[in-house]
């Protein structure tokens, strides 16, 4: 059975201490030990549930930020004012026109090598150029099937035509390749998310970071109050409850001790795990198992006499009530285990 406490979670709370301060009213009120009369005028004031088999869960809610695991920022060498760009949010995709600057488009194509300089077919006499930034240009180009030539890192003519071609379809008129301010080369295959603008649109810019985008790969940070328990679990919990839409979480390490004094601790969901934007505040929940299989009751259906001896008003169905003192095990502060004297299906008096 899962509760959610009313305090932070964590603790497995045995009998004596975990329920004395519940307790005290039910010890004072007892002043002794009770008959079996007494017993059943108290129990005719609550409830009778039955004990039952289930796990006791500790539940503790946290606040969550989903952020990008790595994050790459993506530049252009263009100069002017920015009259379109993308929004935080947005999805950029290999070979998208993400910027225009003064209505000149920039597009972005895969690649770790940064546009350094111009990739253009080499004016008649002079050589070709080589390098990686030429064989990822090849990469693209050759995945969308406008150039079929070797992919070795030399711009030769037929690189310039499959450059001429691709930029037609695009609206970037026929140069047969792309000067440096023209094009951006951003590492991983794509997409990419964008998380942050550093330039908008209408400022005046001279090159350098436009964007901050992550891979895709996301991730969940929470701050716990403190170190995360042994065999904690942690689940993204949907807005609306369906429980068939939690998302199981993986700690990436070890929680961290922030400067406020709580422990930071970043959570991936499972690979391919849609719905999740970078910048979306979630809810998570950290669940202990604090025993398995146990026989419950609820905690209301506990009391202590005047010797400090745990028990119960049980009967069996139909059955007078009678007094079964219980030891107890862990309990989430709403479902109690009991580890002796009890078995599931045994009625037992909750209090008013």
């Amino acid at each position: 059975m899962t509760r959610t406490p009313t305090g932070f979670p964590g603790r497995l709370l045995c009998a004596t201490g975990l329920l004395l301060g519940v307790l005290v009213a039910g010890c004072s009120a007892d002043g002794g030990d009770p008959g079996p009369g007494a017993a059943a005028a108290r129990a005719s004031f609550g409830g009778w549930t039955a004990a039952e088999v289930s796990d006791v869960t500790e539940v503790a809610p946290y606040d969550g930020t989903v952020v990008a695991r790595t994050a790459s920022g993506l530049s252009s060498s263009a100069s002017g004012t920015i009259t379109r760009g993308a929004a935080v949010g947005d999805t950029l995709t290999p070979g998208q026109l993400w910027l225009h600057v003064d209505e000149k488009p920039v597009t972005v194509m895969p690649g770790a090598i940064p546009m350094y300089r111009d990739l253009l077919a080499p004016a008649p006499g002079q050589p070709p150029l080589k390098g990686e930034d030429v064989r990822q240009l090849q990469q693209f180009l050759a995945g969308t099937g406008d150039f079929t030539g070797a992919v070795n890192g030399t711009f030769g003519d037929s690189l310039g035509r499959a450059a001429a071609r691709w930029r037609n379809h695009h609206g970037m008129g026929s140069t047969p390749g792309f000067a440096r301010a023209e094009l951006s080369f951003l590492d991983g295959p794509g997409p990419w998310t964008v998380t942050e603008v550093t330039a908008d649109v209408g400022e005046g810019f001279s090159g350098g970071e436009v964007l901050t985008v992550s891979s895709g790969d996301l991730a969940v940070t929470v701050e716990l109050d403190r170190t995360p328990p042994e065999g904690a679990v942690y689940v993204l919990v949907p807005v609306a409850g369906d429980d068939d839409a939690e998302v199981p979480l993986t700690p990436t390490g070890s929680a961290t001790l922030t400067a406020e004094n709580k422990y930071a601790l970043q959570l991936v969901p499972p690979a391919g795990q849609g719905g999740l934007a970078p910048g979306t505040s979630v809810i998570v929940e950290q669940r202990v198992v604090l025993a398995t299989g146990s026989v419950t009751v609820p905690v209301a259906a506990i009391r202590v006499d005047a010797a400090g001896q745990t028990y119960v008003e049980c009967r069996e169905p139909g059955a007078a009530p009678q007094r079964c003192p219980v030891s107890l095990g862990p309990t989430d502060g709403t479902e109690v285990a009991v580890t002796d004297g009890l078995s599931a299906g045994t009625e037992v008096a909750t209090t008013p």
